[in-house]
């Protein structure tokens, strides 16, 4: 751990022993994956007792500026969790994610917190009796949608709404080919976490689905986001929609002749 993230976390153990509505403190994220380096945020769980969440949920705010120097901070609904307080701190400036849980919403995660501080030992305790689960991609969900996610692209590639496309292809790194590449080398799907660290030797055909705002430069990545979907999707585990695919491919197609060849179809 890097002297800064010691130093603020060092900070927040201690005050929060010292407030009563808190019965334990969590580390998650890179502290629990080993990969923290200096460009790492901490992300803690705050556990707070039953009977103070209304008081705390209301103040979070307030007792985020008590653990330092606080320049903004914000909920996080944008990433579908209004309990999490995301914080920039100064001297050092630091990024801080406080979830805040009640006791029993602990076993509620993804993966096993590392306990930091507790008050007694009933946290450990309900640690210990919780399976905690890694969500995967359901590869037939994505089967049967992104064919409908390539036609939508190609009706933009006619339009010439290239910006469309790039947004969609983000999606798609992020919502199936990071994921795919990620459980193909063994490391959990975190979208497009670190995968340049991990993507071996897909990296080069992920890269080649990054599109620049023109038609030839958005059809060409999303004729490569088909292909490396094909080189990652497990045919095993699904039923795959040979004519959906068919179809979305053909019009791709058709709209590139039409579109940037100019062909009178």
């Amino acid at each position: 751990m890097f002297s800064m993230h010691e130093e603020m976390l060092n900070r927040i153990t201690g005050l929060i022993k010292k407030d009563d509505r808190f019965i334990g403190l969590l580390g998650a994220g890179s502290l629990l994956t080993g990969e923290m380096d200096e460009f790492s945020d901490l992300d803690l769980i705050l556990v707070y007792q039953n009977r103070y969440q209304e008081e705390v949920m209301k103040n979070r705010k307030e007792i985020a500026r008590t653990f330092g120097s606080l320049l903004t901070s914000f909920t996080g609904e944008h990433v579908g969790e209004p309990r999490l307080l995301i914080c920039l701190y100064e001297d050092p400036l630091i990024h801080v994610d406080l979830k805040f849980v009640n006791f029993q919403e602990v076993k509620d995660g993804i993966e096993k917190p590392e306990i930091i501080w507790e008050r007694g030992n009933e946290i450990q305790t309900l640690i210990a009796k919780t399976n905690y689960t890694f969500p995967y991609p359901d590869q037939q969900w994505i089967e049967d949608r992104i064919w409908g996610w390539i036609h939508y692209c190609s009706l933009k590639l006619g339009r010439g709404e290239y910006y469309e496309i790039i947004e969609s292809l983000s999606f798609l790194r992020t919502g199936v080919l990071g994921p795919l590449i990620l459980m193909k080398n063994n490391q959990l799907p975190r979208g497009v976490r670190r995968i340049e660290e991990y993507a071996g030797s897909y990296l080069d055909k992920l890269n080649k689905t990054v599109a620049q705002p023109e038609a030839e430069s958005c059809f060409n990545a999303l004729n490569h986001a088909v292909e490396l979907y094909l080189q990652l999707v497990d045919e095993e585990k699904i039923v795959r929609r040979y004519k959906a695919q068919q179809a979305a491919c053909d019009y791709l197609n058709t709209i590139y002749k039409k579109t940037i060849k100019g062909e009178i179809l």
